[in-house]
């Protein structure tokens, strides 16, 4: 998940979401994957006056990090944390990102709701891109859960499909090609709020 987009009507949908997952499921802690194994670009560099401190304004004040506040704010029981492990690989860096990930989940054996964050969801084709995660990585993720756990994947709207309901089954038919996800993949959304994103979970088999 990108910076910028930080704070806007999808992230109300996302957490509202995660909260009652967590909530009606009594998990111990909600875990936000962030998805940044790509450098942010950040064009307000080369930028001057009030444009440059503006923007500098704006950049301390809307960090992810942030998010970890929500606990408080909500006054929830459930602790929230973000996860977002360095990366240094410049061949396959989602790659290494999510081995991280793995293991970091491997270690938190408590109950929890486990969110994979990218750009723009599921890879679509055979090629991926920094936006996209691979169904690879969604496996590795799930497969350091728990039984009990739940794992939530943001998949936002393709630009180029026009039917509403065609992306989101096209979509989690794909999502369960993964062989280890036995059971139903449940669709979370509010189109009041936001109808171009929607989040697929699941609860890691007892």
């Amino acid at each position: 998940m990108r910076t910028q987009w930080f704070g806007d009507r999808r992230d109300v949908v996302k957490w509202a979401l995660l909260v009652r997952l967590a909530e009606d499921n009594t998990a111990a802690r909600i875990i936000q994957v962030a998805c940044r194994w790509a450098k942010e670009e950040d064009k307000s560099e080369s930028w001057d006056g009030y444009e440059k401190q503006i923007a500098t304004f704006f950049q301390k004040r809307r960090k992810l990090e942030s998010i970890e506040e929500l606990q408080k704010f909500l006054s929830l029981k459930q602790e929230i944390e973000m996860l977002d492990p360095p990366v240094a690989s410049k061949d396959d860096p989602q790659r290494e990102y999510f081995m991280q990930v793995f293991q970091e989940l491997k270690k938190r054996t408590y109950r929890k709701v486990v969110l994979l964050d990218p750009d723009t969801g599921l890879q679509p084709g055979k090629r991926s891109t920094e936006r996209h995660i691979t169904l690879e990585n969604v496996k590795t993720t799930y497969e350091s859960l728990g039984s009990g756990d739940f794992l939530v994947i943001y998949q936002h709207k393709p630009l180029f499909e026009k039917k509403e309901e065609d992306w989101k089954e096209a979509r989690r038919k794909k999502l369960a090609t993964i062989k280890e996800i036995k059971n139903e993949i449940q669709i979370g959304e509010n189109l009041d709020i936001a109808k171009d994103v929607v989040f697929f979970y699941v609860q890691k088999a007892e």
